[in-house]
């Protein structure tokens, strides 16, 4: 074993003897004005390890509770405002929910790939960075990441319209009912009653 050097201390938990700097430090304010400070007992690893297994415990809650925090940084508020006023801690069992082998997307059915493949989706978009209306979690649904990004901006209205506009395409097709479009001619317009519909062509096989 190699000698211990003056830089090195050793972490509570690991053991290791490692230098200094793979330490946090912490600093305390007394009453009196004085500061006392020192550095934790567990390496920076060890502390993350530590972390990690917390969140795993209710790894769902961790994911809704990052994203809160996220947004309310993005929106010059409080985590706090978020997971309460704002109700995003009623996010957390629609998150358990969509994580077991059971979950799908609530827009295409399709299964998640991976738990950050379930992404928070506005219904309808927020108008302003104070829109609290439609930053509540009665305006949120959690859709795959793909589905999330054909919904963008749209107004939920259009979006449904637009969805089902394309599955009726879709299974037309598969019957063989109606031609595949060229690239000159519109998707909907092949589609009785669709003509003149604005909609992007999506074909899922």
């Amino acid at each position: 074993m190699d000698p211990i050097r003056p830089c090195e201390r050793q972490c509570k938990d690991c053991g290791q003897w490692l230098h200094f700097s793979r330490f946090r430090q912490w600093k305390d304010k007394r009453r009196h004005g004085s500061m006392s400070a020192g550095q934790k007992e567990l390496c920076k690893a060890c502390e993350q390890k530590k972390r990690n297994e917390k969140k795993n415990l209710d790894r769902a809650r961790s994911i809704i509770e990052d994203r809160a925090v996220a947004r309310a940084r993005k929106l010059g508020v409080s985590k706090a405002f978020m997971w309460i006023d704002m109700n995003w801690k009623s996010l957390v069992p629609m998150m358990r929910a969509m994580m077991t082998p059971e979950g799908l997307c609530l827009s295409c059915g399709h299964p998640f790939v991976n738990e950050r493949d379930i992404q928070i989706e506005h219904r309808e978009p927020p108008r302003s960075l104070t829109d609290w209306a439609r930053e509540s979690a009665r305006n949120i649904g959690l859709l795959c990441q793909s589905c999330n990004v054909t919904k963008q901006d749209k107004p939920h209205s259009q979006w449904l319209d637009e969805q089902e506009a394309a599955r009726i395409s879709n299974a037309a097709f598969r019957a063989g009912d109606v031609p595949i479009p060229s690239s000159s001619t519109p998707a909907m317009a092949c589609l009785p009653g669709l003509e003149g519909f604005n909609s992007r062509w999506a074909l899922k096989k």
